[in-house]
């Protein structure tokens, strides 16, 4: 594999999954890569619409599906980007309103955050470029502080 280097939020933060980082995937920090999506999973998501959060114009909406596996010690998302590998989304915590959130980032790299609602009917992603976020622990798990680059709506399946 070889490594994205771009300057542009659309291709390097939307247009790729996390693996597709190839140089980023070795330090990702709240995932792990697996090889293969879950068969058990409760929800599925795919990624309807992404923003600009400077600009407010749309983004390139990435072709990346989603998995929701409950049940566990704590609900664990997993990701796949089209041809892409598989990530488990581990880092998770409970919001303020009640909604699962996980959060991964790598080494000098990007940072993503999801969020799905009790309901399960929607989710969202945000996507934080390099030098926006910082991450810090509080408990177990390790938070995101800063300001996203893009936001992206999950529909589900």
């Amino acid at each position: 594999m070889r490594c994205i280097r771009s300057g542009s939020l659309a291709i390097s933060l939307l247009v790729l999954p996390i693996l597709s980082m190839s140089c980023a995937s070795a330090y990702m920090r709240g995932a792990e890569p697996v090889a293969a999506p879950p068969t058990n999973a409760t929800a599925s998501y795919q990624v309807a619409a992404c923003t600009d959060m400077t600009t407010q114009q749309p983004l390139p909406a990435p072709k990346i599906r989603y998995w929701l596996v409950e049940g566990g010690e704590k609900p664990v998302l997993y990701e796949q980007g089209d041809g892409e590998a598989v990530t488990m989304i581990t880092n998770h915590w409970i919001g303020p309103d009640g909604s699962d959130t996980w959060f991964m980032w790598a080494a000098r790299s990007y940072g993503f955050q999801w969020v799905i609602p009790q309901d399960r009917a929607t989710g969202v992603r945000f996507v934080y470029a390099p030098g926006a976020f910082k991450s810090f622990a509080d408990g177990d798990v390790s938070k995101v502080a800063g300001t996203a680059g893009a936001l992206c709506t999950l529909i589900r399946d």
